[in-house]
């Protein structure tokens, strides 16, 4: 999701230079479109303050029983699978994700949700490693632990 944000943040730079380049051309030497310039670009800041508290407010969670996604700034949404009803495991990664460690899980279950999709998670194989080491040990328990 970190990568979102920069990409997010990325075509914003693009857009105000644009913008700027157009007002540039357009105007010249006349810098009576510089405080517009300024006024675009403070526009576009709470947008990306915006996304980096949704981004913060998103919490990926294996325990021993359960998988867990919580999002939510303003409203909290929580959604979570029961590891012994996950019946499949699903990764998908971009070129960009693989370069940079990002991708989406989705984890398919046998109860009325279906399926349950983690968006642009850090790390998509070591999550899904993580989760299936849980639902192998609540399965398969050490002798002696309990």
């Amino acid at each position: 999701m970190a990568f979102s944000l920069i990409a997010g943040a990325l075509v914003y730079v693009v857009a105000m230079l644009v913008i700027v380049s157009l007002l540039w051309a357009r105007y010249g030497q006349d810098h009576r479109w510089i405080p517009a310039a300024y006024l675009l670009a403070l526009l576009g800041l709470p947008n990306l303050w915006w996304r980096l508290t949704v981004w913060r407010a998103h919490q990926f969670v294996v325990t021993n029983r359960r998988v867990i996604q919580i999002s939510g700034v303003l409203t909290k949404e929580v959604i979570d699978s029961a590891l012994d009803k996950v019946t499949d495991v699903r990764t998908q990664q971009t070129l960009l994700g693989r370069l940079f460690n990002f991708g989406d899980v989705e984890v398919l279950t046998a109860s009325e949700t279906g399926r349950n999709l983690f968006r642009a998670i850090a790390d998509p194989l070591g999550f899904k490693r993580t989760m299936l080491d849980a639902q192998h040990a609540l399965f398969h328990p050490v002798q002696g632990q309990g």
